[in-house]
């Protein structure tokens, strides 16, 4: 696993990951980038060279994934803490429940999850 920050993301022509995830984009790298607009088109390039035999995991609470999410060529798939997805994975009052593609559910305690902090359930 790499993570792969917006300046990297910029100078990307054939980068493909089997699995790219998009977490939160926030205001941070707008002064280099020039406008969120920009930022978060350099962001999404993780996905640019994915195809249906990839995976891509977006933030459900993110208005711009719903914007996002049908120009995606990979499988797609969900994360969120504030609300239960159609596939991917949401923290409920049991834990971590992970949907899968057949819509099979998984629930795994929170105390499986060592690293303190509400923002390291969604990673």
């Amino acid at each position: 696993m790499v993570e792969v920050s917006s300046f990297q993301l910029q100078w990307t022509e054939s980068f493909c990951p089997e699995v790219a995830i998009l977490l939160n984009t926030t205001c941070d790298h707008v002064n280099y980038h020039g406008s969120f607009a920009a930022y978060r088109e350099v962001k999404e390039r993780i996905f640019a060279n994915q195809t249906r035999k990839h995976l891509a995991i977006i933030n459900a609470a993110e208005a711009s994934s719903a914007l996002l999410a049908p120009r995606l060529a990979a499988r797609l798939a969900y994360f969120s803490s504030g609300a239960p997805v159609a596939q991917g994975m949401y923290l409920s009052p049991e834990g971590l429940v992970h949907v899968s593609e057949t819509g099979d559910r998984e629930i795994y305690p929170r105390a499986m999850v060592q690293i303190p902090g509400r923002h390291n359930l969604e990673m």
